[in-house]
């Protein structure tokens, strides 16, 4: 063969591939950019089945059933004709960008202050408005993606137990200041401390000097501690090495191992140290050494603290008769420490100082404190100016606060400051910013903490006998701090937050309330008067986002419900899913109303009843008393 006729029948072998490539390119590529798609689409909705199981089923249930948010596994958001899935894909979008003012969804678009980008935000879109094109375990049409969420919730619930809070030795220690003192004085003469610093539990020591720990029976002389920072004192010692709760399972003969080579503590069952133990007891009690205290905290009350520490409020409050003069034994104690100042204080202001930020560290209101210094409450003040307080006027110690600072801070000198507020410390040593009680002696302080139902309220979608069972133990059955229990698989997760959305995210993108209701199915013209037929009996299903109420046996429209009964009739209220509040007229009834319980309501006045749920405000149902 010549090469004219070799070149042309590779011509004609290069067309022909070259047209082959394109015809199979035209029949096949079609299908593979169809299955690419579905492929790139199953993935968003996987990811959007983790962002949901993540973030999402803690107010929406595990299922999307509906808690304490409404339902969003709902067949009207797999509707696939365009238009509806084009107007329900913008409502959970912006919905989930910029939360529901008035309710506990939030804004979740990280511009808007929430945690998910905009790319994650299509992915739960695209998740919850999915085909239903799988049955579900009770036989019902779902989306594949829901039942991924199902499978992420189990393995979340699997992979984080719910741990069972409360007292530990180091902080009865800590709480009762036990232990620094103990340090100072078993070191007493060869404590280094830095040049200035006082010789105190909350002096700072000498880095490169060295301390003795207490001796335990591992460490019978002692351990010695090298200090390595420049901030380290007794009292953080003490807390990190366990010094506290050493002494007070030694006094309480409770077995325990310390190493101070890793800081760990560890306490057993018996003497023979075979069985290790999570925690303490609730319920039991212990002694603590002589002289011990114990620090207020919030909400405390003289009844509360002596019952805890088994003393009477007699006996606390005659070792406190400064602290604790003309208080009821139950009136909260404050927990804040606070120095009086002598009449006619000014502060001199700060780099940073505003009058709002004076007005905090004193528990005056910025506009009092505005009006008397002739100001305006966003005036910006300038450092070394003078700012009046009104007479009778007390400062809030802040953490590292010295009498020298305070006075320099009220333009006064350190004597005086000691005269109005009594105080007795140092003038370079810091203040305590708790209040502190002096206690007599304590052979019964009761160990508090959680039981299985105050573990159950820390989650949604259980019951305390839900998560009995799923752990093989009693409903009423002691556990020691510290256990650890098993979820059970369709928990929603922790308990939702109370926070309520203010609707300052996106206001420009908010969802108007009438769209919403009408996707939600809750547009309703508030009725003026009820029907003339009088129901004599009543039962309102809660459902996750609905009230319907079932008058004489017949199921009225879903959040439609309009009826009218005698004086003193009584109204049965069920939680079929989700947890719900009894709101009449603005007002709740009693607590809430948890999945799969009732309570029965009297109303005993004529009158127009609204009745709502706090967490879902699209719930609704009136009741008209004649």
């Amino acid at each position: 063969m010549n090469t004219q006729k070799q070149i042309i029948l590779i011509v004609v072998l290069v067309f022909a591939l070259a047209g082959g490539c394109a015809a199979y390119a035209a029949y096949d590529l079609p299908s593979r950019f169809e299955l690419q798609d579905e492929y790139q689409y199953e993935g968003r909705v996987e990811r959007g089945a983790l962002l949901y199981a993540n973030n999402c089923r803690t107010c929406h249930g595990i299922k999307g059933e509906g808690f304490v948010g409404p339902t969003l596994n709902k067949p009207e958001f797999k509707d696939q004709s365009p238009l509806v899935l084009a107007a329900n894909q913008a409502l959970i979008r912006r919905t989930l960008e910029c939360g529901r003012a008035g309710t506990r969804m939030p804004a979740w678009l990280k511009e808007n202050g929430g945690a998910l980008s905009r790319i994650q935000i299509e992915h739960l879109v695209e998740l919850i408005t999915s085909p239903a094109n799988e049955l579900d375990e009770n036989g019902e049409a779902t989306s594949k993606g829901w039942l991924e969420v199902v499978e992420f919730g189990h393995n979340l619930n699997h992979e984080a137990p719910a741990l069972v809070s409360g007292d530990t030795l180091g902080s009865i220690a800590k709480a009762h200041n036990v232990g620094p003192a103990e340090l100072l004085k078993f070191n007493d003469a060869r404590l280094e401390f830095q040049s200035g610093e006082p010789r105190s539990i909350d002096g700072h020591l000498k880095r490169g000097s060295k301390i003795h720990l207490l001796p335990t029976d591992k460490y019978p002389d002692g351990y010695e501690y090298q200090i390595r920072q420049d901030n380290e004192t007794l009292r953080k010692i003490s807390d990190s090495q366990s010094v506290g709760a050493v002494l007070i399972a030694s006094l309480n003969g409770i077995p325990y191992d310390m190493n101070y080579k890793t800081s760990q503590l560890k306490i057993y069952l018996d003497p023979a140290k075979n069985t290790l133990l999570p925690g303490l007891l609730p319920g039991n009690t212990l002694k603590l050494p002589e002289g011990a205290t114990y620090t207020v905290v919030a909400e405390d009350t003289i009844t509360k603290i002596a019952e805890h520490h088994g003393i009477s409020t007699n006996a606390l409050q005659q070792a406190n008769p400064v602290v604790l003069r003309g208080l009821t034994a139950t009136a909260v104690i404050d927990h804040q420490q606070r120095l009086k100042l002598p009449n006619g204080t000014n502060v001199v202001v700060a780099e940073g100082d505003t009058l709002g930020t004076i007005a905090a560290a004193h528990s005056l209101e910025a506009a009092a404190l505005a009006e008397l210094n002739g100001r305006a409450e966003d005036d910006v003040l300038n450092p070394g100016e003078k700012i009046k307080l009104p007479d009778n006027t007390a400062y809030i110690v802040q953490t590292g606060d010295t009498l020298e600072s305070v006075a320099a801070h009220h333009d006064m000198n350190v004597a005086t400051l000691k005269t109005s507020s009594g105080a007795t410390a140092e003038p370079n040593a810091e203040l305590p910013t708790s209040v502190t009680l002096t206690l007599p002696k304590i052979d019964a302080l009761k160990i508090l903490g959680q039981s299985i139902e105050d573990v159950a309220k820390g989650y949604g979608g259980i019951t305390a006998a839900d998560l009995a069972e799923e752990n093989g133990v009693a409903v009423n059955e002691r556990l020691y701090i510290g256990t650890t229990l098993a979820l059970p698989p369709d928990t929603y997760g922790t308990a939702p937050p109370d926070a309520l959305n203010p609707g300052t995210a996106c206001v420009q993108n908010a969802v108007s309330v009438s769209g919403f209701e009408k996707v939600m199915g809750t547009n309703f013209v508030e009725p003026t008067e009820g029907p003339q037929e009088v129901t004599a009996k009543v039962e309102v299903d809660g459902n996750s986002n609905d009230w319907t109420v079932v008058a004489d046996g017949t199921k009225l429209e879903a959040n439609r419900g309009v009826i009218t009964v005698a004086k003193n009739t009584v109204v049965t209220f069920k939680s079929i899913a989700g947890l719900h509040t009894i709101t009449v007229n603005a007002k709740k009834d009693g607590a809430d109303l948890t999945q799969g319980t009732s309570r029965d309501l009297n109303f005993p006045d004529a009158g127009k009843f609204k009745i709502t749920c706090d967490y879902h405000p699209d719930m609704l149902a009136y009741i008209f008393v004649e």
